[in-house]
């Protein structure tokens, strides 16, 4: 999670703070320390969260990170300077802490980009719930409204997108809070993957470090649809999508206003974002289910009508809120 997206105009990056979902800590570390030493930025914090898991990426996904951090175009310094600059930057207080003081502090609220779990934020708020006030807007990258999931898990039925099953909690004390939210859902990202064709068109811009830097990174993933659960899904612009629908939403982000979503926090539906009405329905689903279980003179009869319907426990689903929906490719998804 970064506050704010790096060197555009009226923009300054005030920190970075990590989770560790889709990562490894310590090379998620060593990475960015890396990306900031290349690009110049030899100012910026870094503050590494202690919070863990409910559901944790599987290991898999998280140690591709390691592909990332060995990349000759990453390591062309001396490894001092690296090193310099993490003991200088490097935030000793853990993260979800120095993002609950760093936004206390702000004289002007500041916005969030958020492209891992709420829980750096959730622990902010839920400490001190004034802090939702020194934010102006987050934007996430999470939740899934009209697409299924990404979570193929034995624990989840698939309509979670994996930053929200990774805390469900999280989730619901930000459903919770004031704070103004925008998603950018999998409904947007799944229109805008990383495909030959895209990183081929970073070739005759290799001579700027910035399209170099884009190609190189991507380039591991480029072959990502061959490894995935379903061998269908490729990799995706996840994360540089949200950032980028910040930074100019009026183009990127075609904002859908006020539909109500829900968050489920428990249950085989854990972490999914449900549209009010998909809501609606599946808790009535699950209401008659009860009614045909209580019934006694359906018996094995009403049992066998009710097997393998998948509905979420009762109390799971959280406060709603005014959310809008994804629309284009390159869209998110707005709270009020």
């Amino acid at each position: 999670m970064s506050m704010n997206p790096l060197k555009f105009t009226k923009v300054e990056v005030v920190a970075i703070t990590i989770v560790e979902g889709d990562c490894i800590a310590d090379i998620a570390v060593n990475s960015t320390f890396k990306l900031l030493h290349l690009l110049g930025h030899h100012n910026i914090p870094v503050a590494l969260s202690t919070l863990k898991a409910a559901n944790p990426f599987p290991d898999r996904y998280r140690a591709q990170g390691l592909s990332i951090d060995v990349l000759p175009m990453l390591n062309h310094h001396a490894p001092t300077d690296v090193a310099a600059l993490k003991q200088r930057l490097l935030v000793q207080q853990p993260g979800q802490e120095y993002l609950l003081q760093l936004l206390l502090q702000q004289e002007e609220p500041v916005t969030l980009v958020m492209t891992g779990p709420l829980s750096n934020l959730a622990y902010a708020l839920d400490k001190q719930p004034e802090a939702a006030a020194k934010v102006t807007r987050v934007w996430w990258m999470g939740g899934a409204l009209r697409v299924p999931g990404n979570v193929y898990e034995p624990q989840s039925d698939g309509s979670a997108e994996w930053n929200a099953f990774w805390d469900p909690a999280a989730m619901g004390v930000v459903w919770n809070s004031s704070v103004p939210l925008t998603l950018v859902p999998l409904d947007a990202t799944n229109k805008v993957p990383i495909t030959p064709d895209l990183l081929y068109s970073f070739g005759p811009q290799a001579g700027y470090t910035y399209s170099a830097l884009a190609g190189t990174l991507y380039a591991p993933v480029v072959s990502w649809v061959f490894n995935t659960p379903t061998a269908s899904d490729p990799y995706f612009a996840w994360d540089v999508l949200t950032a980028a629908c910040m930074l100019d939403g009026s183009q990127l982000c075609q904002l859908q206003h006020d539909l109500d979503v829900a968050a489920v926090l428990a249950g085989p539906g854990q972490g999914a974002t449900v549209l009010v009405e998909a809501a609606t329905q599946q808790q009535q689903q699950q209401q008659q289910q009860q009614q045909w279980h209580d019934d006694e003179e359906l018996g094995s009869k009403a049992r066998q009508l009710t097997a393998g319907v998948q509905t979420v426990p009762a109390g799971s689903f959280q406060a709603v809120r005014h959310v809008g929906a994804a629309g284009t490719c390159s869209c998110g998804t707005e709270h009020q």
